[in-house]
């Protein structure tokens, strides 16, 4: 009821860790219709561990949006896209679209040019957005919706945030092509209300 389409629910981070409540955030988004994606908190444990963790996390959940690497934070920049990379790759070799979130200033400075060919989704509370291209946009963490107790990061998107449709069989109805894109949003704004 409050406009929003997408929700971003923070799957892991590290090894280790996995969101207590994961399934639940997951089945109250399919509930409410909501368009899901899931994210990675990325330290520099070991990547490759990191985004197994991820995977076997969300294993049988379903996902309509690219899934994120969260990168923030103190690295230095070989690290910080390397460790990016790492994790980026084992991702796509299982068959998954990939895209990083972190902050604008974060990724001019500290992400370098191995990286750059991923989808990206910006933080930037006030100015211009300084990456030439975004699948998203964070324009503020202090959002409010109703039914959340507190502030609530809020973001709009465009269709670069979405899994690419999968091609349809021959034998399908036309009417399943693209249909995600047809039910999100009219194609004249290109732009979307989210929350994390």
């Amino acid at each position: 009821g409050s406009g929003i389409i997408i929700v971003y629910i923070k799957a892991t981070q590290g090894t280790e860790y996995i969101n207590p409540r994961l399934k639940e955030y997951y089945q109250g988004a399919k509930l409410n219709g909501l368009k899901i994606g899931f994210y990675h908190y990325l330290t520099n444990k070991s990547p490759s561990l990191e985004a197994q963790h991820f995977l076997n996390s969300i294993n049988g959940l379903v996902s309509d949006c690219k899934y994120i690497i969260d990168v923030e934070g103190t690295w230095k920049i070989a690290q910080a896209s390397k460790a990016t990379r790492e994790f980026a790759d084992y991702l796509i070799s299982k068959n998954k679209e990939v895209a990083i979130y972190t902050g604008d200033y974060f990724y001019r400075d500290n992400l370098n040019q191995t990286v750059k060919n991923l989808s990206v989704w910006i933080a930037n509370y006030g100015g211009v957005v300084m990456a030439p291209k975004y699948a998203g946009h964070q324009y503020t963490e202090k959002g409010a919706v109703l039914g959340i107790t507190g502030n609530v990061d809020m973001n709009v998107f465009n269709d670069a945030i979405f899994l690419t449709p999968k091609s349809t069989p021959i034998a399908a109805p036309k009417v399943a092509r693209n249909l995600v894109k047809a039910v999100v949003a009219p194609k004249t704004t290109g732009d979307r209300k989210s929350v994390v």
